[in-house]
């Protein structure tokens, strides 16, 4: 199956090739506006220093990677980004004069966006990598340079790199200021594989790295020992190592902070059997319903006590803003229900009733000349016959920490949006942790009440891939219904559970990056085969829009914000409808 790229992917591929002047190059990643469109400027730089560095490309591709573990990496890339954006310009300027314009119109659309930014909104950010920006754009557009500290000055100046620099030392002028500037040390070694697989390119991260024995936990992190000086990390793991070994104490653990199994324990291995094989030989499953309301359950497991309160402290957040937007998304489900229905109207065919004309039924024919009853046809009646069945799959690990309510109350909407046309409808949420895969029901097809979705919190990892075989194994296939799956994802499959070294290594091997984005999107072709379509709704950054492609195809809609979700989810229907129909 060919890969089917949007418009703004496939033309940001374009800039990037013809920056390069090479059109069978490997591009390791694109660059896109938060609008969604593909961000001139930044894809011509990276085929421009495609273009100037030759064969250390892959070089610097690997420096990139090595240190991609660290929870300062996208400050990182942004950073070294204005070191190599000032060398390839000068490099290409002399061939190239249109690029100081280019650089221009670049330089005014940050300072755009920096006008509207709060003090807040800096700090959330990096506001160290705010001055470097503000030093640099304010340089090329002959602004007042801002009043920086003699240190950050220095690295200002140092970004500047100079097209006198030769390529093959560009790795290593990078690797430099991070040490000097930030006292960065923990390089890993790193090889990138420039692999095509299916009309995408992915350079792999991380062949080899050092281990470390850790827990996962659901709690997030701090830097600070006070509550006073809370400063929220990346959750999901301490430390940087997989886990290798199940216990008891893991699966007591499991149950504590998600709620009882509902899985007799021969359900549950049977299923273990049937899908933790090869890639996900070392991991387990786990269903659940969460704990019942007026369970008065006590785990003596400290942390899973604190996780439960972190999951009621969200649960009542999702609550608030529910309840503070109540009129708009109610207005919202009602809009969405009704360009459902007029979009089933047109897919799907009315129930026949019997009529004095139209298609003959044979076995009561006899009825015309015996009974002079005219009523032996069909015809289409005003009904129409809903087969279809809606599965919800909401991504919770901890890359949605930011964005709970808002899924929260997406999942709300569509639940109740489906439910409006009597169509069967789930909402289930995912995590990874401690080698378990957990798949929590929120809403089940006969389950009426749709608050209960608000219950969605996120925590630890996401193995997109097992979740999905998983779903598919609870799916009945014998109820005479059309199954759709939704999954709200940010595209980004990642596990703390290893998989088993391929054939003739000995390394084992992390479940993120190309690896990752592969199981995900066999299992995504594993349930098409079993006529089950999937479709996804896309809710990430745009610089994941590749992987989204990756493992969907052309079966999925991006929506950036609530107010976008009846658009995009009536588009996305339309798409899968067309598929069952074609």
């Amino acid at each position: 199956m060919s890969i089917s790229y949007g418009k703004e992917e496939q033309r940001a591929r374009n800039l990037v090739w013809n920056a390069a002047g090479c059109y069978d190059m490997d591009i390791p990643f694109l660059a896109f506006l938060p609008s969604g469109e593909a961000d001139i400027y930044r894809n011509t730089i990276l085929g421009l220093l495609y273009k100037w560095s030759g064969n250390s490309f892959t070089t610097i591709l690997r420096f990139f990677a090595s240190y991609q573990h660290s929870h300062k990496q996208e400050l990182f890339d942004e950073l070294l980004f204005l070191a190599l954006e000032s060398y390839t310009v000068e490099k290409e300027l002399p061939e190239r004069p249109v690029l100081l314009s280019m650089r221009k119109d670049y330089a005014k659309r940050w300072y755009h966006s920096f006008e509207r930014l709060s003090r807040q909104e800096m700090m959330a950010g990096h506001i160290r990598l705010f001055e470097m920006q503000q030093y640099r754009w304010a340089k090329v557009l002959g602004k007042k340079l801002p009043r920086l500290s003699s240190n950050n000055r220095m690295l200002a100046e140092e970004l500047e790199f100079s097209a006198s620099i030769p390529a093959a030392d560009l790795a290593e002028h990078m690797q430099d200021i991070l040490i000097r500037y930030f006292h960065f040390h923990d390089f890993r070694l790193t090889a990138v594989d420039n692999i095509h697989r299916n009309g995408i390119n992915v350079w792999l991260q991380a062949l080899l790295h050092r281990e470390h024995h850790h827990v996962d936990s659901l709690l997030v992190r701090y830097n600070g020992e006070t509550e006073d000086s809370k400063v929220p990390m990346r959750f999901g793991a301490v430390g940087s190592d997989r886990i290798t070994d199940h216990t008891d104490a893991d699966l007591e653990y499991i149950q504590a902070c998600f709620g009882p199994s509902i899985l007799t324990e021969k359900e549950q291995a049977g299923l273990e059997a049937k899908l933790c094989r090869e890639d996900h030989i070392k991991c387990h499953l786990y269903v659940t319903k969460g704990f019942s309301p007026d369970s008065n359950h006590y785990s003596a497991n400290h942390e899973a006590r604190l996780v439960r309160e972190a999951n009621e402290k969200q649960h009542e957040k999702n609550l608030a803003l529910y309840e503070k937007s109540y009129r708009a998304i109610e207005a919202g489900i009602k809009n969405l229900s009704a360009s459902l229905e007029t979009l089933l109207q047109y897919y799907e065919k009315p129930l026949p009733v019997k009529a004095k004309q139209g298609q003959i039924i044979p076995s009561i024919a006899y009825r015309l000349p015996l009974f002079h009853d005219n009523k032996v046809f069909l015809k289409p009646g005003d009904e129409v016959d809903h087969r279809l069945c809606v599965d919800v799959l909401l991504d919770a690990s901890a890359s949605r920490v930011e964005h709970q309510s808002e899924i929260a109350i997406q999942g709300y909407m569509l639940a109740k949006a489906l439910e409006k046309l009597h169509l069967p409808v789930s909402v289930s949420c995912f995590h990874s942790l401690r080698s378990y895969t957990v798949l929590d029901q929120l809403k089940s097809y006969e389950d009426h009440d749709a608050r209960k979705i608000f219950r969605y919190s996120a925590a630890g990892w996401n193995r997109d891939g097992l979740c999905l075989r998983l779903l598919k194994e609870m799916i009945r296939k014998d109820d005479g219904h059309q199954h759709l799956v939704i999954v709200m994802t940010d595209a980004h499959p990642s596990d703390s559970t290893d998989m088993p070294p391929e054939e003739g290594s000995i390394f084992k091997r992390q479940y993120d990056g190309y690896a990752a984005l592969q199981d995900t999107r066999n299992a995504v072709q594993e349930l098409r085969k079993g006529h089950i379509m999937v479709g996804a709704v896309f809710t990430g950054v745009a610089a994941r829009l590749c992987n989204v492609s990756v493992i969907y195809g052309k079966e999925y809609i991006r929506v950036r914000k609530i107010q976008e979700l009846s658009l995009g989810f009536c588009s996305l229907i339309q798409m899968m409808l067309r598929e069952i129909r074609d």
